[in-house]
């Protein structure tokens, strides 16, 4: 390395030179001085563009100066990089580590406007639809971020039928289809909760028997066709074929019939009834319940059994297991921690069994 800086400082004309800035580069680079390293691999980008090892050192400095936290630097040494080898392989990739950076460092709106400005490109049909739909999605999270949820749940929705008819069309996704269950999740998100939310009530004043018995079933007919739109609704995520995506749907499918067992269970009971029918309704109801219960049940163990397939630990594959558990405790029993109880002895009887067993 003090060679290398000799020839450096002393013979700038070289024919040497530009190799041995590089070379230094590499030297700091395999000493671990990585800030080092990036000065003179910006050196040599800076000296000539056009040096076999310029692309290498310029791409380099950029991961280095993102690592070090100095996310201006790299924003600007990824930018160069673009400007300056617009043909290579990963141009598109770097495009979006610039947008990442800016989520990393919490500039929404740079964020927002770079990932905007990727999947929007006039021709796009060099590009993976996968880092497509990754970029809309990140999108929506930078617009949900500066408080614009209302935008962000348009531009899902958007998203999800650009990624439904690129589908149709023969368009492959890999990863992607993570990207766009995500999507579909958060959008399900207000119609589970306002599903959630809906009780199995009666009439709040007192009416004919018919006009009650119309107003419980209106009410129960209501709750149960919204559950068959979240079916549906959470069946389209699973189509999928997401992993983590289709195994949070399964979770909010169980506690969705969780929630529609418990309806019933909570539900208006008639005023008319005797207490003799009220006990026999209550049953009823009891057994109605249960069904629900045990559609969550095999919900939860589906979602688990994917989790197990997948390697999946998530906030939904914990709350499938306490379910499941509290739902089917004989096949999922919890987990408890046995600790056993200390034994003291003297130092005299742990000698006398020591001599013992020789």
């Amino acid at each position: 390395m003090q060679a290398r800086i000799l020839l450096i400082e002393k013979f700038p004309k070289s024919k040497y030179y530009k190799d041995q800035v590089g070379l230094l580069g590499f030297d700091y680079e395999s000493m671990g001085n990585f800030a080092e390293a990036a000065n003179w691999y910006e050196k040599l980008f800076a000296l000539d563009k056009d040096h076999a090892n310029a692309s290498d050192a310029i791409y380099s400095a950029a991961l280095f100066r993102r690592a070090l936290g100095e996310s201006d630097k790299a924003v600007n040494n990824f930018r160069q990089y673009i400007a300056a080898y617009p043909t290579k392989d990963n141009v598109q990739q770097v495009r979006l580590d610039i947008a990442k950076i800016f989520e990393d460092t919490q500039k929404w709106d740079q964020a927002a406007a770079t990932y905007l400005d990727f999947y929007s490109q006039k021709d796009t049909s060099g590009i993976s639809p996968d880092l497509l739909i990754y970029a809309r999605l990140r999108y929506g999270k930078c617009l949900v971020a500066q408080g614009q949820g209302p935008k962000a749940e348009k531009h899902y929705q958007e998203s999800v039928e650009w990624f439904k008819k690129a589908k149709a069309s023969g368009t492959a996704f890999t990863s992607g289809v993570e990207f766009v269950a995500e999507m579909m999740f958060v959008l399900a998100e207000k119609q589970f909760n306002e599903f959630s939310a809906m009780e199995v009530s009666g009439p709040k004043s007192k009416v004919s028997r018919a006009q009650e018995d119309k107003a419980l079933t209106d009410s129960l007919f209501k709750k149960a066709k919204a559950l068959q739109a979240i079916e549906v609704t959470y069946s389209d995520i699973i189509n999928t074929g997401a992993g983590e995506w289709g195994l949070a749907a399964l979770v909010r499918l169980g506690q969705a019939y969780e929630n529609f067992g418990q309806a019933i269970l909570s539900s208006y009971v008639p005023s008319y009834l005797t207490e003799d029918q009220r006990a026999l309704y209550a049953m009823a109801l009891e057994d109605k319940a249960w069904a629900q219960r045990q559609k969550a049940a095999d919900s939860y163990r589906l979602a688990l059994t994917q989790a197990w397939k997948l390697g999946l630990y998530t906030p939904m594959t914990r709350l499938a297991t306490e379910r499941l558990g509290a739902l089917r405790p004989e096949e999922l029993p919890p987990l408890e921690e046995s600790i056993l109880e200390p034994g003291y002895l003297s130092a005299q009887d742990r000698r006398a069994d020591f001599e013992r067993t020789l």
